[in-house]
């Protein structure tokens, strides 16, 4: 999605769009889940960013594929932040 980037980490990750766009991701609220978000973020980098779909709906996710296909799901490839090490 151009203008847009993401900055993903274990404790927040944020979601930043051009002009005053941007979606905040709580992180790890959860110990046992520490484990399978390092292996996203892990993936993340390696990819140098990951898709991004938004939606309107709060309720758990069964089927990907009908939720790209319905028409209601919007997003992309969105690139990592480069950081400094």
């Amino acid at each position: 999605m151009k203008g847009w980037q993401i900055l993903a980490a274990l404790t927040a990750s944020v979601v930043d769009g051009p002009g005053d766009s941007g979606i905040f991701v709580e992180g790890v609220v959860r110990p046992e889940i520490a484990e399978e978000r390092s292996a996203w973020l892990e993936a993340a980098d390696q990819a140098g960013g990951a898709v991004v779909l938004v939606v309107d709906s709060h309720v758990p996710v069964d089927n990907w594929t009908a939720l790209a296909d319905g028409g209601e799901a919007r997003g992309g490839f969105v690139p990592t932040v480069q950081r400094a090490d």
